[in-house]
């Protein structure tokens, strides 16, 4: 739920920088700035939150112990996903929808002529 919501608040971020007008790279850039600190609280605060269940688990809660582990370093791992690689995909995305739209536009009104 962490990762889903970090993700939902960074592209929404960038979302509504872009609908004031800024463009696209320099939105999305603004926005990591703005929502880094954020979801790296985030991350650190629940990873130092099972990081006693991954270091020191003894008796019935070793049982627990690869849950915590698999926990608090996908956390982590997908933080730095987040920060680093959900950007590239965001404006990669946007460049992606630009050029589809840009060859149905095209193609649209040659189809329609033709019936």
């Amino acid at each position: 739920g962490i990762i889903v919501n970090d993700s939902l608040i960074l592209v929404d971020f960038a979302n509504k920088l872009q609908k004031q007008g800024k463009e696209r790279v320099s939105a999305v850039i603004e926005a990591g700035q703005m929502r880094a600190r954020p979801i790296l609280v985030t991350t650190i605060t629940t990873f130092v939150g099972v990081s006693p269940m991954i270091f020191f688990a003894s008796g019935q809660t070793r049982a627990l112990a690869p849950m915590a582990v698999s926990l608090g370093f996908g956390l982590v791992f997908a933080t730095f996903v987040i920060l680093l690689a959900l950007p590239c995909f965001y404006l990669l995305a946007g460049d992606v929808r630009a050029q589809l739209q840009n060859t149905f536009r095209r193609l649209l009104p040659q189809a329609m002529n033709k019936a």
